[in-house]
Protein backbone atom coordinates (compact mmCIF):
# COMPACT_ATOMS: atom_id res chain seq x y z
CA UNK A 1 0.00 0.00 0.00
CA UNK A 2 3.17 2.35 0.77
CA UNK A 3 4.56 1.74 -2.42
CA UNK A 4 0.98 2.62 -4.20
CA UNK A 5 0.48 5.71 -2.60
CA UNK A 6 4.32 6.59 -3.12
CA UNK A 7 3.88 6.06 -6.71
CA UNK A 8 0.90 8.43 -6.59
CA UNK A 9 2.41 11.14 -5.38
CA UNK A 10 5.53 10.74 -7.82
CA UNK A 11 2.76 10.82 -10.87
CA UNK A 12 0.94 13.70 -9.19
CA UNK A 13 4.31 15.76 -8.39
CA UNK A 14 5.17 15.14 -12.13
CA UNK A 15 2.33 16.39 -13.75
CA UNK A 16 2.33 19.40 -11.69
CA UNK A 17 6.04 20.00 -13.03
CA UNK A 18 5.07 19.61 -16.49
CA UNK A 19 2.23 21.86 -16.23
CA UNK A 20 4.01 24.51 -14.31
CA UNK A 21 7.01 26.77 -15.84
CA UNK A 22 10.33 25.70 -14.47
CA UNK A 23 12.73 28.09 -13.54
CA UNK A 24 15.64 25.82 -14.93
CA UNK A 25 13.74 25.54 -18.33
CA UNK A 26 13.37 29.31 -18.65
CA UNK A 27 17.10 29.94 -18.06
CA UNK A 28 18.08 27.00 -20.07
CA UNK A 29 15.41 27.18 -23.48
CA UNK A 30 17.17 28.86 -26.44
CA UNK A 31 16.41 32.64 -26.85
CA UNK A 32 13.83 33.82 -29.53
CA UNK A 33 15.76 36.05 -32.06
CA UNK A 34 14.78 39.55 -31.49
CA UNK A 35 12.62 40.81 -34.02
CA UNK A 36 14.48 42.92 -36.33
CA UNK A 37 13.51 47.35 -36.02
CA UNK A 38 12.84 48.68 -38.92
CA UNK A 39 14.93 51.78 -40.04
CA UNK A 40 13.77 55.20 -38.38
CA UNK A 41 14.47 58.63 -39.33
CA UNK A 42 17.45 59.62 -37.04
CA UNK A 43 16.54 63.00 -36.45
CA UNK A 44 14.86 65.76 -34.25
CA UNK A 45 10.96 64.24 -32.92
CA UNK A 46 8.19 66.42 -34.26
CA UNK A 47 5.60 65.98 -32.04
CA UNK A 48 1.92 67.03 -33.47
CA UNK A 49 -1.67 67.60 -33.02
CA UNK A 50 -3.62 66.75 -35.92
CA UNK A 51 -4.95 70.67 -35.88
CA UNK A 52 -1.19 71.22 -36.21
CA UNK A 53 -0.22 68.89 -38.92
CA UNK A 54 -3.30 70.92 -41.07
CA UNK A 55 -1.62 73.94 -39.94
CA UNK A 56 1.60 73.22 -40.73
CA UNK A 57 0.18 71.86 -44.64
CA UNK A 58 -1.43 75.27 -45.02
CA UNK A 59 1.74 76.76 -44.35
CA UNK A 60 3.71 74.81 -46.87
CA UNK A 61 2.20 72.87 -49.41
CA UNK A 62 3.07 74.29 -52.88
CA UNK A 63 -0.13 73.42 -54.59
CA UNK A 64 -1.99 75.91 -51.87
CA UNK A 65 0.43 78.27 -52.66
CA UNK A 66 -0.23 77.97 -56.17
CA UNK A 67 -3.54 77.91 -56.11
CA UNK A 68 -3.51 81.39 -53.83
CA UNK A 69 -1.79 82.29 -56.62
CA UNK A 70 -4.76 82.58 -59.02
CA UNK A 71 -6.59 84.97 -56.80
CA UNK A 72 -3.89 87.14 -57.61
CA UNK A 73 -4.18 86.85 -60.99
CA UNK A 74 -8.12 87.26 -61.04
CA UNK A 75 -7.69 90.32 -59.30
CA UNK A 76 -5.50 91.93 -62.35
CA UNK A 77 -8.05 90.36 -64.25
CA UNK A 78 -10.23 92.41 -63.00
CA UNK A 79 -8.22 95.50 -62.72
CA UNK A 80 -7.46 95.26 -66.46
CA UNK A 81 -11.11 94.70 -66.75
CA UNK A 82 -11.99 98.21 -65.50
CA UNK A 83 -9.40 100.04 -67.06
CA UNK A 84 -11.86 100.23 -69.45
CA UNK A 85 -13.44 102.87 -67.81
CA UNK A 86 -10.45 104.50 -67.30
CA UNK A 87 -10.74 108.21 -68.46
CA UNK A 88 -8.33 108.45 -71.34
CA UNK A 89 -6.13 111.78 -71.89
CA UNK A 90 -4.88 112.82 -74.97
CA UNK A 91 -2.40 115.49 -76.26
CA UNK A 92 -0.17 116.53 -79.20
CA UNK A 93 1.43 119.60 -80.76
CA UNK A 94 3.04 120.30 -84.39
CA UNK A 95 4.62 122.51 -86.37
CA UNK A 96 4.28 122.79 -90.12
CA UNK A 97 6.27 125.01 -92.57
CA UNK A 98 4.85 124.68 -96.20
CA UNK A 99 6.35 126.03 -99.32
CA UNK A 100 3.51 127.09 -101.99
CA UNK A 101 4.41 128.22 -105.77
CA UNK A 102 4.74 131.62 -105.99
CA UNK A 103 1.56 134.06 -107.11
CA UNK A 104 1.84 135.36 -110.26
CA UNK A 105 1.06 139.30 -110.40
CA UNK A 106 -0.46 141.16 -113.10
CA UNK A 107 2.63 143.01 -114.13
CA UNK A 108 4.52 140.02 -114.22
CA UNK A 109 6.42 140.31 -110.81
CA UNK A 110 5.62 137.09 -108.13
CA UNK A 111 4.88 136.97 -104.99
CA UNK A 112 6.74 134.22 -102.78
CA UNK A 113 3.78 132.18 -101.03
CA UNK A 114 4.74 129.89 -97.72
CA UNK A 115 2.60 128.65 -94.54
CA UNK A 116 3.86 128.13 -90.68
CA UNK A 117 1.38 126.54 -89.03
CA UNK A 118 2.24 125.85 -85.26
CA UNK A 119 -0.82 123.97 -83.15
CA UNK A 120 -1.72 121.75 -80.21
CA UNK A 121 -4.69 119.90 -78.92
CA UNK A 122 -5.27 118.01 -75.42
CA UNK A 123 -8.34 116.22 -74.54
CA UNK A 124 -10.13 113.39 -72.38
CA UNK A 125 -12.50 110.62 -73.42
CA UNK A 126 -14.20 107.90 -71.32
CA UNK A 127 -16.44 105.33 -71.57
CA UNK A 128 -18.55 105.09 -68.53
CA UNK A 129 -19.51 102.45 -66.34
CA UNK A 130 -23.19 103.47 -66.40
CA UNK A 131 -25.83 102.71 -69.04
CA UNK A 132 -22.99 102.81 -71.68
CA UNK A 133 -22.72 106.18 -72.11
CA UNK A 134 -18.99 108.11 -73.53
CA UNK A 135 -18.10 111.84 -72.91
CA UNK A 136 -15.11 113.64 -75.30
CA UNK A 137 -13.55 116.99 -73.83
CA UNK A 138 -10.96 118.28 -76.77
CA UNK A 139 -9.80 121.58 -76.55
CA UNK A 140 -7.50 122.59 -79.88
CA UNK A 141 -5.77 125.71 -80.72
CA UNK A 142 -3.34 126.58 -83.58
CA UNK A 143 -1.37 129.70 -85.00
CA UNK A 144 -0.50 129.67 -89.01
CA UNK A 145 1.53 132.86 -90.58
CA UNK A 146 1.22 132.55 -94.39
CA UNK A 147 2.51 135.01 -97.24
CA UNK A 148 0.46 135.84 -100.15
CA UNK A 149 -2.96 136.12 -98.96
CA UNK A 150 -5.40 135.06 -96.26
CA UNK A 151 -7.55 137.54 -93.96
CA UNK A 152 -5.50 137.32 -91.02
CA UNK A 153 -1.76 137.12 -90.62
CA UNK A 154 -0.86 135.33 -88.62
CA UNK A 155 -4.20 133.59 -87.78
CA UNK A 156 -5.12 132.79 -84.30
CA UNK A 157 -8.08 130.12 -83.57
CA UNK A 158 -8.69 128.56 -80.34
CA UNK A 159 -12.11 125.78 -80.23
CA UNK A 160 -13.43 124.03 -76.83
CA UNK A 161 -15.88 120.75 -77.52
CA UNK A 162 -17.93 118.40 -75.52
CA UNK A 163 -19.24 115.72 -76.68
CA UNK A 164 -21.95 113.07 -74.98
CA UNK A 165 -23.25 109.57 -76.53
CA UNK A 166 -25.65 107.71 -74.95
CA UNK A 167 -26.79 104.12 -76.09
CA UNK A 168 -30.53 103.69 -76.02
CA UNK A 169 -30.98 100.45 -77.23
CA UNK A 170 -27.68 98.44 -78.13
CA UNK A 171 -25.36 98.48 -75.53
CA UNK A 172 -27.65 100.25 -73.17
CA UNK A 173 -27.92 97.52 -70.59
CA UNK A 174 -24.51 95.78 -70.88
CA UNK A 175 -21.77 96.21 -73.14
CA UNK A 176 -18.32 94.16 -73.89
CA UNK A 177 -16.35 96.58 -71.62
CA UNK A 178 -19.09 95.86 -68.42
CA UNK A 179 -19.39 92.17 -69.53
CA UNK A 180 -15.62 92.32 -69.32
CA UNK A 181 -15.50 93.44 -65.67
CA UNK A 182 -18.88 91.46 -64.52
CA UNK A 183 -17.63 88.27 -66.15
CA UNK A 184 -13.83 89.04 -64.19
CA UNK A 185 -15.26 89.48 -60.87
CA UNK A 186 -17.43 86.56 -60.95
CA UNK A 187 -14.05 84.56 -62.18
CA UNK A 188 -12.77 85.83 -59.30
CA UNK A 189 -15.12 84.39 -56.99
CA UNK A 190 -14.90 81.48 -58.94
CA UNK A 191 -11.37 81.26 -58.53
CA UNK A 192 -11.67 81.97 -54.92
CA UNK A 193 -14.13 78.77 -54.21
CA UNK A 194 -11.20 77.06 -55.94
CA UNK A 195 -8.80 77.91 -53.60
CA UNK A 196 -11.27 76.42 -50.27
CA UNK A 197 -11.95 73.75 -52.58
CA UNK A 198 -8.14 73.00 -52.36
CA UNK A 199 -7.79 73.59 -48.59
CA UNK A 200 -10.83 71.58 -47.71
CA UNK A 201 -8.98 68.50 -49.49
CA UNK A 202 -5.96 69.49 -48.40
CA UNK A 203 -7.50 69.42 -44.46
CA UNK A 204 -9.31 65.55 -45.83
CA UNK A 205 -5.78 64.44 -47.33
CA UNK A 206 -4.29 65.57 -43.58
CA UNK A 207 -6.97 63.65 -41.74
CA UNK A 208 -6.53 60.87 -43.57
CA UNK A 209 -2.58 60.71 -43.29
CA UNK A 210 -2.76 61.36 -39.76
CA UNK A 211 -5.28 58.85 -39.55
CA UNK A 212 -3.12 56.43 -41.84
CA UNK A 213 -0.50 56.80 -38.89
CA UNK A 214 -2.61 56.01 -35.61
CA UNK A 215 -4.07 53.11 -37.63
CA UNK A 216 -0.32 51.81 -38.27
CA UNK A 217 0.56 52.72 -34.60
CA UNK A 218 -2.34 50.32 -33.20
CA UNK A 219 -1.98 47.99 -35.91
CA UNK A 220 1.93 47.35 -34.11
CA UNK A 221 1.15 47.32 -31.16
CA UNK A 222 -1.39 45.00 -31.85
CA UNK A 223 1.14 42.92 -33.81
CA UNK A 224 3.32 43.38 -30.53
CA UNK A 225 1.06 41.64 -28.28
CA UNK A 226 0.18 39.03 -30.59
CA UNK A 227 4.11 38.32 -30.85
CA UNK A 228 4.09 38.42 -27.03
CA UNK A 229 1.51 36.32 -26.54
CA UNK A 230 3.22 33.72 -29.17
CA UNK A 231 6.26 33.53 -27.60
CA UNK A 232 4.96 32.98 -24.06
CA UNK A 233 3.26 30.13 -25.62
CA UNK A 234 6.45 28.64 -27.09
CA UNK A 235 8.53 29.23 -24.11
CA UNK A 236 5.94 26.94 -22.58
CA UNK A 237 5.78 24.80 -24.75
CA UNK A 238 9.68 24.18 -24.45
CA UNK A 239 9.30 23.64 -20.78
CA UNK A 240 6.58 21.03 -21.46
CA UNK A 241 8.91 19.37 -23.53
CA UNK A 242 11.80 19.45 -21.43
CA UNK A 243 10.03 17.83 -18.73
CA UNK A 244 8.98 15.07 -21.51
CA UNK A 245 4.73 16.18 -21.09
CA UNK A 246 4.82 17.28 -24.77
CA UNK A 247 6.05 16.07 -27.87
CA UNK A 248 8.80 17.67 -30.02
CA UNK A 249 5.91 18.59 -32.71
CA UNK A 250 4.73 21.19 -30.57
CA UNK A 251 7.81 23.63 -29.93
CA UNK A 252 7.73 23.47 -34.26
CA UNK A 253 4.15 24.35 -33.98
CA UNK A 254 4.81 27.61 -31.59
CA UNK A 255 7.84 28.49 -33.62
CA UNK A 256 5.80 28.82 -36.52
CA UNK A 257 3.42 30.51 -35.09
CA UNK A 258 6.15 32.96 -33.22
CA UNK A 259 7.61 33.50 -37.20
CA UNK A 260 4.02 34.42 -38.39
CA UNK A 261 3.63 37.13 -35.72
CA UNK A 262 6.90 38.22 -36.25
CA UNK A 263 6.31 39.36 -39.69
CA UNK A 264 3.46 40.55 -38.91
CA UNK A 265 5.45 43.18 -36.47
CA UNK A 266 7.81 43.41 -39.52
CA UNK A 267 5.11 44.56 -41.69
CA UNK A 268 3.83 46.72 -39.63
CA UNK A 269 6.72 48.66 -38.67
CA UNK A 270 7.27 49.32 -42.09
CA UNK A 271 3.54 50.62 -42.32
CA UNK A 272 4.54 53.02 -40.22
CA UNK A 273 7.22 54.55 -41.49
CA UNK A 274 5.22 54.52 -44.67
CA UNK A 275 2.56 56.49 -43.26
CA UNK A 276 4.98 59.10 -41.70
CA UNK A 277 6.44 59.54 -44.85
CA UNK A 278 2.97 60.29 -46.38
CA UNK A 279 2.24 62.63 -43.89
CA UNK A 280 5.77 63.88 -43.91
CA UNK A 281 4.98 65.33 -47.91
CA UNK A 282 2.01 67.13 -46.68
CA UNK A 283 3.03 69.20 -43.95
CA UNK A 284 6.88 69.89 -44.36
CA UNK A 285 8.48 72.25 -46.27
CA UNK A 286 10.27 70.80 -49.16
CA UNK A 287 13.57 73.01 -48.71
CA UNK A 288 13.40 71.83 -45.03
CA UNK A 289 16.96 70.85 -43.97
CA UNK A 290 16.04 68.02 -42.38
CA UNK A 291 13.11 66.36 -44.15
CA UNK A 292 13.65 63.20 -44.33
CA UNK A 293 15.43 63.08 -40.61
CA UNK A 294 12.71 64.64 -38.47
CA UNK A 295 10.51 61.72 -37.06
CA UNK A 296 6.87 62.41 -36.65
CA UNK A 297 4.73 61.15 -33.64
CA UNK A 298 1.04 61.80 -33.17
CA UNK A 299 -0.28 63.34 -30.45
CA UNK A 300 -3.90 62.16 -30.30
CA UNK A 301 -5.32 58.58 -30.55
CA UNK A 302 -8.02 57.49 -32.11
CA UNK A 303 -11.21 58.83 -29.75
CA UNK A 304 -13.82 56.30 -29.08
CA UNK A 305 -16.70 56.63 -31.10
CA UNK A 306 -20.19 57.69 -29.89
CA UNK A 307 -23.43 55.95 -32.13
CA UNK A 308 -23.84 58.51 -34.70
CA UNK A 309 -26.71 60.19 -35.20
CA UNK A 310 -27.25 61.24 -38.66
CA UNK A 311 -29.89 63.39 -40.24
CA UNK A 312 -29.46 62.30 -43.96
CA UNK A 313 -32.11 65.03 -44.78
CA UNK A 314 -30.13 67.52 -43.25
CA UNK A 315 -27.17 66.77 -44.73
CA UNK A 316 -28.43 66.46 -48.30
CA UNK A 317 -29.81 69.86 -47.89
CA UNK A 318 -26.75 71.55 -46.49
CA UNK A 319 -24.59 69.34 -49.47
CA UNK A 320 -26.72 71.30 -51.73
CA UNK A 321 -27.08 74.74 -50.68
CA UNK A 322 -23.43 74.85 -49.62
CA UNK A 323 -20.77 72.53 -52.08
CA UNK A 324 -17.88 74.63 -53.35
CA UNK A 325 -18.41 72.79 -56.48
CA UNK A 326 -22.00 73.48 -56.67
CA UNK A 327 -21.19 76.91 -55.72
CA UNK A 328 -18.57 77.09 -58.73
CA UNK A 329 -21.36 75.82 -61.22
CA UNK A 330 -23.92 78.15 -59.88
CA UNK A 331 -21.38 81.15 -60.58
CA UNK A 332 -20.29 79.86 -63.85
CA UNK A 333 -24.34 79.97 -65.15
CA UNK A 334 -24.06 83.31 -63.87
CA UNK A 335 -21.11 84.10 -66.70
CA UNK A 336 -23.25 82.27 -69.43
CA UNK A 337 -25.90 84.40 -68.08
CA UNK A 338 -24.11 87.71 -68.92
CA UNK A 339 -22.62 85.89 -71.96
CA UNK A 340 -26.44 85.26 -73.35
CA UNK A 341 -27.27 89.37 -72.54
CA UNK A 342 -24.30 90.22 -74.43
CA UNK A 343 -25.23 88.11 -77.25
CA UNK A 344 -28.72 89.42 -76.98
CA UNK A 345 -27.39 92.96 -77.00
CA UNK A 346 -25.38 92.36 -79.91
CA UNK A 347 -28.45 91.23 -81.70
CA UNK A 348 -30.23 95.32 -81.51
CA UNK A 349 -30.52 97.78 -83.81
CA UNK A 350 -28.21 100.56 -82.96
CA UNK A 351 -29.90 103.81 -81.49
CA UNK A 352 -27.65 106.36 -80.02
CA UNK A 353 -28.44 109.63 -78.46
CA UNK A 354 -25.85 112.32 -79.05
CA UNK A 355 -24.83 116.50 -77.91
CA UNK A 356 -22.46 118.36 -78.93
CA UNK A 357 -21.28 121.81 -77.69
CA UNK A 358 -18.52 123.86 -79.54
CA UNK A 359 -17.30 127.14 -78.89
CA UNK A 360 -14.55 128.65 -81.03
CA UNK A 361 -13.10 131.96 -81.75
CA UNK A 362 -10.57 133.44 -83.82
CA UNK A 363 -7.94 136.09 -83.75
CA UNK A 364 -4.72 137.47 -85.35
CA UNK A 365 -3.84 140.73 -87.35
CA UNK A 366 -5.85 141.89 -90.75
CA UNK A 367 -4.03 142.59 -93.08
CA UNK A 368 -7.11 143.98 -94.93
CA UNK A 369 -8.70 147.43 -93.85
CA UNK A 370 -10.19 147.95 -91.68
CA UNK A 371 -7.52 146.87 -89.85
CA UNK A 372 -8.31 144.81 -86.72
CA UNK A 373 -5.97 143.18 -83.85
CA UNK A 374 -7.11 140.46 -81.84
CA UNK A 375 -4.46 138.93 -79.85
CA UNK A 376 -3.84 135.27 -77.89
CA UNK A 377 -5.87 136.42 -74.57
CA UNK A 378 -9.02 137.99 -76.37
CA UNK A 379 -9.31 134.64 -78.53
CA UNK A 380 -8.99 132.63 -75.37
CA UNK A 381 -11.78 134.38 -73.32
CA UNK A 382 -14.29 134.03 -76.38
CA UNK A 383 -13.70 130.41 -76.58
CA UNK A 384 -14.21 129.60 -73.09
CA UNK A 385 -16.89 132.21 -71.90
CA UNK A 386 -18.64 131.15 -74.67
CA UNK A 387 -19.22 133.98 -76.97
CA UNK A 388 -19.63 132.18 -80.22
CA UNK A 389 -21.50 128.16 -79.19
CA UNK A 390 -22.78 125.57 -81.32
CA UNK A 391 -25.12 123.35 -80.30
CA UNK A 392 -25.56 120.06 -81.92
CA UNK A 393 -28.32 117.23 -80.76
CA UNK A 394 -29.12 114.56 -82.69
CA UNK A 395 -30.30 110.78 -82.88
CA UNK A 396 -27.91 108.32 -85.09
CA UNK A 397 -29.43 104.78 -85.99
CA UNK A 398 -28.05 101.80 -87.42
CA UNK A 399 -29.02 98.42 -88.36
CA UNK A 400 -26.75 95.74 -90.01
CA UNK A 401 -28.23 94.30 -92.73
CA UNK A 402 -28.40 90.75 -92.01
CA UNK A 403 -27.25 89.46 -88.50
CA UNK A 404 -26.92 85.97 -88.84
CA UNK A 405 -23.19 85.59 -87.04
CA UNK A 406 -25.17 87.60 -83.72
CA UNK A 407 -27.88 85.33 -83.66
CA UNK A 408 -26.58 82.03 -83.83
CA UNK A 409 -23.90 83.38 -81.56
CA UNK A 410 -26.76 84.01 -79.26
CA UNK A 411 -28.78 80.52 -80.37
CA UNK A 412 -25.02 78.90 -79.18
CA UNK A 413 -25.05 80.06 -76.10
CA UNK A 414 -28.98 79.21 -75.09
CA UNK A 415 -28.00 75.53 -75.77
CA UNK A 416 -24.72 75.85 -74.11
CA UNK A 417 -26.78 77.02 -70.74
CA UNK A 418 -29.28 74.30 -70.83
CA UNK A 419 -26.35 72.18 -71.17
CA UNK A 420 -25.44 73.40 -67.54
CA UNK A 421 -28.60 73.35 -66.07
CA UNK A 422 -28.69 69.70 -66.94
CA UNK A 423 -25.26 69.11 -65.72
CA UNK A 424 -26.40 70.93 -62.44
CA UNK A 425 -29.37 69.15 -62.16
CA UNK A 426 -27.05 65.84 -62.73
CA UNK A 427 -24.53 67.06 -60.07
CA UNK A 428 -27.02 67.75 -57.50
CA UNK A 429 -28.65 64.00 -58.26
CA UNK A 430 -25.22 62.69 -57.80
CA UNK A 431 -24.34 64.82 -54.64
CA UNK A 432 -27.91 63.79 -52.86
CA UNK A 433 -26.78 59.89 -53.22
CA UNK A 434 -23.47 60.49 -52.40
CA UNK A 435 -24.29 62.37 -49.03
CA UNK A 436 -26.49 59.34 -48.36
CA UNK A 437 -24.32 56.51 -49.44
CA UNK A 438 -21.52 58.28 -46.90
CA UNK A 439 -24.87 58.58 -44.23
CA UNK A 440 -25.04 54.95 -44.65
CA UNK A 441 -21.72 53.83 -44.33
CA UNK A 442 -21.00 56.09 -41.10
CA UNK A 443 -23.66 53.97 -39.59
CA UNK A 444 -22.73 50.63 -41.27
CA UNK A 445 -19.35 51.02 -40.29
CA UNK A 446 -20.41 51.83 -36.61
CA UNK A 447 -22.24 48.89 -36.20
CA UNK A 448 -19.64 46.61 -37.90
CA UNK A 449 -17.21 48.00 -34.83
CA UNK A 450 -19.69 46.84 -32.46
CA UNK A 451 -20.05 43.50 -33.98
CA UNK A 452 -16.19 42.98 -34.54
CA UNK A 453 -15.41 44.53 -30.61
CA UNK A 454 -17.91 42.00 -29.34
CA UNK A 455 -16.27 39.39 -31.31
CA UNK A 456 -12.84 39.80 -30.02
CA UNK A 457 -14.36 40.11 -27.01
CA UNK A 458 -15.98 36.48 -27.39
CA UNK A 459 -12.50 35.01 -28.88
CA UNK A 460 -10.99 36.16 -25.70
CA UNK A 461 -13.05 34.43 -23.38
CA UNK A 462 -12.56 31.22 -25.83
CA UNK A 463 -8.99 31.37 -25.91
CA UNK A 464 -9.23 31.79 -21.60
CA UNK A 465 -11.56 28.62 -21.81
CA UNK A 466 -9.30 26.91 -24.22
CA UNK A 467 -6.24 27.46 -22.13
CA UNK A 468 -8.13 26.39 -19.07
CA UNK A 469 -9.19 23.27 -21.28
CA UNK A 470 -5.20 22.33 -22.54
CA UNK A 471 -4.20 22.83 -18.98
CA UNK A 472 -6.38 19.96 -17.43
CA UNK A 473 -5.41 17.93 -21.07
CA UNK A 474 -8.85 18.31 -22.52
CA UNK A 475 -7.30 20.31 -25.76
CA UNK A 476 -4.34 20.02 -27.93
CA UNK A 477 -1.60 22.27 -29.06
CA UNK A 478 -3.49 22.55 -32.54
CA UNK A 479 -6.72 23.63 -30.81
CA UNK A 480 -5.08 26.30 -28.15
CA UNK A 481 -3.06 27.83 -31.03
CA UNK A 482 -6.16 28.06 -33.62
CA UNK A 483 -7.49 30.38 -30.78
CA UNK A 484 -5.25 32.52 -30.46
CA UNK A 485 -4.60 32.86 -33.92
CA UNK A 486 -8.41 33.85 -34.07
CA UNK A 487 -8.15 35.99 -31.40
CA UNK A 488 -5.31 37.92 -33.28
CA UNK A 489 -7.48 38.06 -36.29
CA UNK A 490 -10.22 39.97 -34.13
CA UNK A 491 -8.05 42.05 -32.31
CA UNK A 492 -6.57 43.40 -35.91
CA UNK A 493 -10.03 43.33 -37.19
CA UNK A 494 -11.11 45.61 -34.47
CA UNK A 495 -8.77 48.26 -34.97
CA UNK A 496 -9.61 47.91 -38.75
CA UNK A 497 -13.47 48.66 -38.22
CA UNK A 498 -11.94 51.47 -35.55
CA UNK A 499 -10.48 52.82 -38.50
CA UNK A 500 -12.69 52.70 -40.75
CA UNK A 501 -15.04 54.26 -38.95
CA UNK A 502 -13.38 57.54 -38.44
CA UNK A 503 -12.53 57.38 -42.41
CA UNK A 504 -16.53 57.32 -43.14
CA UNK A 505 -16.75 60.27 -40.69
CA UNK A 506 -14.41 62.23 -42.27
CA UNK A 507 -15.92 61.16 -45.55
CA UNK A 508 -19.37 62.03 -44.52
CA UNK A 509 -18.11 65.50 -43.65
CA UNK A 510 -16.34 66.00 -47.00
CA UNK A 511 -19.20 64.99 -49.53
CA UNK A 512 -20.74 68.24 -48.02
CA UNK A 513 -18.11 70.32 -48.77
CA UNK A 514 -16.42 68.97 -51.58
CA UNK A 515 -15.98 66.38 -54.26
Amino acid sequence: MTNLTSLRMFIATLTTLALAVPVWAQTQAPATPPVPQAQAPQGPVLRLSIAEAIQMAMDNQLDLKAARLGLQVADHNIAGARSAFLPILNANINGNNTERQPIQNPDGTSIPSSNIRFSGSTGVNQALPWLGGRYSVSWNNFRNESTGGGTFNPALSSSFSVNFTQPLWQDFGIDPSRFGVESAERNRVVADLQLQQSIVALEVQVQTAYLNLISAIERNKVANENMRVAEESLRQARARVEVGVSPEIEIIENEATVESGRDQVISSEADIQSAKDSLRRLILAPDRPDYWAVDIEPTESIAEPEEPQVDVEAAIANALANRLDLQQIRRNLEITDLGLRLAENNTRMQVDAFVNYQASADGGTRVAAPLLSRDWSTVLGDTFSGAFPSWTVGLQVGYPLGQSAARANLARQEVQKQQQLLNLRETELFIAEAVRNAARRVVTTYRQLVALRRSREAQERQLEAEERRFEVGLSSTFQLQTRQQTLFNARFNEVLGLINHQFARIAFERVQKIQ
